[in-house]
């Protein structure tokens, strides 16, 4: 499975843009905005009206907008407990959680969630000066938890071979997608050519 986590160092119209270009190659767009709740409205909105599926969307934290909208669901941070009664009153509805540590994938778990991501998993611009995880630490946390596992930090195409051999259950990308533009186009032919090909990694 691959999840494409928005940039929140781009303009909501050209993320709207980038989302319409990509939701016919990844299964979930994130819409990780944390603390602009207008922005964050401001992507999802523009990205319905340029076509992207809502059942492709899941918006970090913002319940009321995935419920208003009808999206996939609602992507938590580590430690908000709002995910347990989320699920028991929107069962039908996606709930996942950002994990760092085995204790609270498995709380994540206990608590519903449908996915975790868990990482991050090599060196990534976005957490400068912070340790990765490591492959080690992803085999450990797949291997004790039953709910899908996605990879996240420092990942891009190449890599998601040695991520699934270590039992995740797909990857979640930021720069792959949203950073330059070639990188852009050359995901997207890349993802493009294997769905032909049938090459399919969940």
């Amino acid at each position: 499975m691959i999840y494409a986590v928005t940039s929140q160092n781009a303009d909501a119209k050209r993320i709207a843009r980038i989302n319409e270009r990509i939701a016919s190659v990844v299964d979930y767009i994130c819409v990780r905005e944390k603390l602009d709740v207008h922005r964050r409205r401001e992507i999802v909105r523009q990205s319905l009206e340029n076509g992207v599926p809502k059942e492709k969307l899941i918006v970090n934290s913002d319940i009321e907008l995935a419920l208003t909208e009808n999206l996939a669901g609602v992507h938590f941070t580590e430690f908000d407990r709002r995910l347990i009664d989320f699920k028991r009153m929107y069962p039908t509805k996606m709930a996942g959680q950002s994990t760092h540590s085995l204790s609270t994938a498995q709380l994540a778990e206990r608590n519903g969630a449908d996915y975790i991501f868990f990482g991050h998993i090599f060196p990534s611009s976005s957490k400068k000066g912070v340790s990765p995880q490591g492959l080690k630490a992803l085999h450990e946390i797949c291997h004790n938890v039953a709910i899908p596992v996605i990879a996240i930090g420092g990942i891009d195409l190449q890599q998601r071979t040695v991520v699934l051999e270590a039992g995740a259950s797909g990857v979640a990308m930021i720069s792959t997608f949203f950073q330059q533009e070639d990188l852009l186009a050359t995901s997207i032919h890349t993802l493009q050519r294997e769905k032909v090909e049938g090459e399919v990694y969940e």
